[in-house]
């Protein structure tokens, strides 16, 4: 009886390990970050529309590292390279056309920068926000596995509003997102 008691306790532990799953992020709402009315946290992690000078250099003073611009060079209004060198932050650049389908080589190299810079905070932009949800969303299937409909979830908590952007998103998901 001990040995089957054993047994069926070892079978239990075995499909509740099977069972778990990635448990859907925590998005944090910050209000009144720099001159933007709302940003998005997950843990060091920031989501936003457009920065300017004053937002920028306000991550910057409370410990921000590194801002990835998913912005096409056709919607720039300024050389944000050379301002935020000029703030002392790190500055990347994979543009996501706001018009096109979202290309999962840019959700994934943006992924790997995150991935590259580690535990620091990092700020992720687009214009609106939208296509920032989204590299969030990519980065928590690829990174901690979380399901398609749990990304999703993820995405619309971290600011993505726009129907039209669920719908890329959804077909980025469903052509597939391999590392």
């Amino acid at each position: 009886m001990k040995t089957l008691t054993t047994f069926c306790l070892i079978c239990c532990l075995f499909l509740q390990a099977g069972a778990v799953r990635a448990q859907p992020v925590e998005v944090a709402v910050l209000e009144h970050f720099g001159t933007l009315d709302r940003v998005y946290r997950v843990d060091n992690l920031y989501f936003a529309g457009q920065p300017d000078k004053a937002t920028l250099q306000y991550f910057k003073n409370r410990g921000g590292v590194a801002v990835i611009n998913l912005r096409d060079p056709s919607e720039y209004r300024m050389d944000e390279r050379a301002l935020t060198r000029e703030i002392g932050l790190r500055y990347y650049n994979f543009p996501v056309p706001g018009k096109q389908p979202v290309n999962p080589s840019i959700m994934l190299a943006a992924s790997w920068a995150i991935e590259h810079e580690g535990a620091v905070p990092i700020l992720v932009h687009c214009s609106s926000g939208n296509r920032a949800a989204v590299a969030l969303a990519a980065h928590v299937i690829r990174v901690l596995g979380l399901s398609r409909d749990d990304a999703i979830r993820t995405a619309e908590s971290a600011g993505m509003t726009k129907p039209k952007t669920r719908e890329k998103l959804e077909q980025l998901l469903d052509g597939g997102l391999t590392p």
